[in-house]
């Protein structure tokens, strides 16, 4: 009866920890900031929906929307960006699924690092692509290896999927690491798909973007994560017009397009306001970053460049530890939902009120200990 190519998909680990946990458990596991939206998106969301035109918009996104996004991307960029590279969608998942589905046939080579965002290859199999990894390898503390990646790209590559910064481990590629991989993949005239969503949540240095360096880069990034607003489902991609076009095609009959109310609160996310709230969750990422390693400054191998993820090495199976800490009413998430190279590890998210992430965090130590 179901489509061969769902038979042996199933829910993902992390969806699977977090349903089997109690309703009342301690969640460090989920990635999404736990934050309230800022105040200038929701009094934005409540204006809309008084006015009451709350009608379908274009395919591809409101025009004020996308110019905003398009201006956002043209600083620093080598390539004009216009409102014609981008296609606002419903979060960056959805558009994940749209560039796949536009691009993959069954058979195609798609390379990815390990560990990475489980849904490139979950999607990517679906569709029938076959999958590869490169090593950001954990004794290296997830950093990033041309060495690896060169031996890993061939003639066969179709495209690269790469997540910057890394969800699970939070570490970002350098100038010099975007540099050797764009050069690698002008070398093989193969597309390269980045995914940002975390770009802003910076706990150190501002995080260089990808666009605008080499014409066959397809950028992903949204709201959700700098503007808590994965509820809003709020994302884009940003390409070439020529591919964009066809995103927009699968955009469209998968989803029509993403909400009115989200896409004109998201607006006031480029404003001065909206400018000053980021700024204000990046003060406040910094310093539950501060709190969780004074708690797990025993357990920590590497630094992240981006919030709100740490990696940390446990002693035995990393589902069999997540499984037992959801028990005693935390939630945290296996490195083996990641990859290869974060198994033994798990995930923490920090990006909760204080008080739940020290209580969390108490329960957490003492089960390492």
């Amino acid at each position: 009866m179901i489509s061969k190519r769902l038979a042996n998909i199933q829910k993902s680990i992390i969806r699977q920890i977090f349903d089997n946990a109690s309703p009342d458990a301690i969640n460090l596991g989920l990635g999404e900031i736990q934050f309230e939206t800022p105040n200038v998106i929701r009094l934005k969301a409540k204006q809309v929906i008084n006015q009451g035109e709350i009608f379908y918009t274009p395919n591809a996104g409101l025009l004020e929307l996308r110019q905003k996004v398009a201006e956002y991307y043209d600083r620093g960029s080598q390539i004009p960006t216009h409102f014609y590279h981008v296609c606002i969608c419903n979060g960056a998942q959805e558009a994940i699924f749209a560039i796949l589905f536009s691009l993959i046939d069954p058979g195609d080579e798609l390379l990815i690092a390990d560990p990475t965002f489980i849904s490139y290859q979950t999607i990517a199999e679906m569709l029938g692509a076959k999958v590869k990894t490169f090593p950001l390898s954990a004794t290296n503390g997830f950093a990033f290896d041309i060495n690896y990646f060169r031996a890993s790209i061939s003639k066969n590559t179709k495209a690269v999927f790469l997540n910057h910064p890394s969800n699970p481990s939070g570490k970002a590629f350098s100038k010099e690491d975007i540099e050797d991989i764009i050069t690698t993949c002008k070398e093989h005239n193969t597309l390269l798909i980045v995914d940002e969503v975390y770009k802003d949540l910076y706990l150190h240095e501002q995080i260089p973007s990808f666009w605008g360096k080499y014409e066959n880069t397809i950028i992903i990034s949204g709201l959700s994560k700098s503007f808590c607003m994965t509820g809003w489902r709020l994302g884009w991609i940003v390409a070439k017009e020529d591919l964009l076009q066809k995103f927009i095609i699968a955009h469209q009959y998968i989803t029509t397009c993403a909400s009115t109310i989200s896409q004109k609160s998201a607006i006031e996310a480029f404003t001065p306001k909206g400018i000053s709230s980021l700024i204000q969750l990046r003060k406040r990422l910094r310093k539950n970053y501060k709190i969780a390693t004074e708690y797990l400054k025993l357990h920590l191998n590497y630094q992240p460049d981006s919030a709100p993820y740490i990696m940390i090495k446990v002693k035995e199976d990393d589902i069999k530890f997540c499984k037992g800490l959801a028990h005693r009413g935390v939630i945290v998430i296996p490195g083996s939902a990641f990859g290869e190279q974060s198994k033994g590890y798990i995930r923490i998210n920090y990006a909760l009120n204080e008080r739940k992430l020290r209580m969390g965090l108490n329960i957490l130590v003492a089960a390492l200990n």
